[in-house]
C-alpha cells in the first residue's frame, strides 16, 4: 500500500502553478456534470473562493478569498498549510457532531 504523505513545499509549488490554470480557464464559468448513471445532474461555478478547497488544503488563518490572491502572487508559504483532512470545518463538523 502506498503511503500517503504530505509535502507542503511541494504543494505551495503546485498551487503557484495551477492559479494561472484556473484563473484563465476556470475562473467564472460554469460546468454542467452530467452522470451516465442517471442521477441528478450538478451545476458548478468555479470562484475565487472555491480555489483553497478544490486544492485540497486549509491554511490557517486565511480565508479562502485571501489564500486566492496570495496564490495569485505566488506568496503563499508551507507554514499554515494544512491537509483538507485536518481543516478548521473538517474539526468543527466532528465537534458538532460529537455532542
Amino acid at each position: 500500500m502506498k503511503e500517503n504523505r504530505f509535502y507542503p513545499e511541494d504543494l505551495i509549488r503546485d498551487i503557484h502553478a495551477c492559479t494561472p490554470v484556473y484563473l484563465e480557464r476556470l475562473l467564472g464559468r460554469h460546468a454542467l456534470f452530467v452522470p451516465g448513471d442517471g442521477s441528478v445532474s450538478m451545476e458548478a461555478l468555479y470562484k475565487a473562493a472555491n480555489f483553497m478547497n478544490l486544492c485540497g488544503v486549509h491554511y490557517e488563518n486565511i480565508s479562502p478569498k485571501d489564500f486566492w490572491e496570495m496564490a495569485l502572487k505566488s506568496c503563499l508559504t508551507p507554514d499554515g498549510l494544512l491537509p483538507n483532512r485536518t481543516c478548521v470545518a473538517t474539526r468543527t463538523n466532528q465537534d458538532t457532531t460529537a455532542s
